[in-house]
């Protein structure tokens, strides 16, 4: 059953402290949006290791229409491959929230598999993913709406993850 936020925020803090808990209202508010008709969001926190960052994302995985992903590949959201599929490519609902425990797994990706990902990423945000696929499978066609929820360490603010992510554009 529905929970009010007070009694979110009340039974995450039985488990986890934060001196200021309006995190807990951004991820909240970036999950509770999957489904409606606003533009997506995309929400990744940045903060130190064993700060509570996973924990927050993992107490969503049960909710419908979620996928819950520890690392992301060229190949998990879309395969290319005739008998296989990618999550993106199982996954047909209207709208989908998907969730990434470690954004800064994909920035320590060497620059080409990080490109990859990242041209993914910015196709899956702008709701329409479309490849030509040399593994059998032909053309990929996505057309879907997605919220996106990750956490990192403060890696991802470093310059080289800051150039890769610029590749993203205004997004």
């Amino acid at each position: 059953p529905p929970l009010s936020l007070e009694s979110a925020k009340s039974r995450i803090a039985d488990h986890l402290f934060f001196e200021d808990d309006s995190i807990i209202d951004v991820v909240l508010a970036t999950a509770l949006t999957y489904n409606h008709e606003c533009g997506p969001l995309w929400l990744i926190i940045v903060g130190p290791p064993s700060s509570g960052k996973t924990e927050i994302l993992r107490s969503l995985r049960q909710y419908k229409d979620t996928v819950f992903i520890e690392s992301i590949t060229g190949r998990t959201l879309f395969t290319g491959m005739k008998n296989a599929m990618g999550i993106l490519e199982r996954n047909k609902q209207d709208y989908l929230l998907m969730i990434n425990k470690d954004f800064g797994s994909i920035m320590a990706k060497p620059s080409a598999e990080r490109g990859v990902i990242l041209q993914q990423l910015r196709g899956v945000f702008d709701g329409e993913y479309i490849d030509e696929t040399g593994g059998g499978k032909g053309v990929i066609e996505w057309k879907n709406r997605l919220n996106f929820l990750s956490a990192s360490t403060q890696d991802i603010e470093s310059v080289n993850s800051q150039q890769a992510l610029a590749d993203l554009g205004e997004r």
